[in-house]
């Protein structure tokens, strides 16, 4: 990740953003291939889950972000909701998603560091990507 907020939290909510916009291109490719779009009756109905070990964007995904829009994205103590910048331009490729026939989109949580293989190799590239920062810095000078 770039920029002076970096955190686990930042992390993961990128993380998904990138996923879904990856729906969202796959999507308009698939469509602009087929130069029709395909309605809801014609095109076969796709789940798309991504699987995270964040409750953070868990919970907020599916509990919290439609209140947060609703208050103004102000989170339950009437304060300026964390990660907004990122929380916003998930909810438009979420809305964007909704809107796709035949796509569906879940999140779903696993526990980290449990045997998820698909979470233990992201984990892995999380840890490869962190010691190349710092390698890349350390040559900086």
């Amino acid at each position: 990740m770039q920029g002076k907020r970096q955190t686990n939290n930042r992390a993961e909510l990128t993380a998904i953003k990138l996923a879904l916009e990856g729906i969202v291109n796959y999507a308009w490719n698939t469509t602009k291939k087929n130069k029709t779009p395909a309605s809801a009756t014609t095109r076969k109905k796709q789940v798309i889950i991504i699987k995270s070990d964040s409750k953070y964007c868990e919970k907020g995904l599916k509990t919290h972000l439609k209140k947060w829009k609703d208050k103004g994205w102000l989170n339950s103590k009437n304060e300026p909701v964390a990660n907004q910048d990122l929380w916003q331009q998930v909810d438009k490729l979420n809305t964007k998603i909704a809107h796709l026939n035949g796509i569906v989109f879940d999140i779903e949580w696993v526990k980290g560091h449990s045997g998820d293989e698909g979470n233990d190799a992201a984990d892995k590239l999380a840890v490869a990507g962190i010691s190349k920062g710092r390698t890349d810095k350390s040559t900086d000078t």
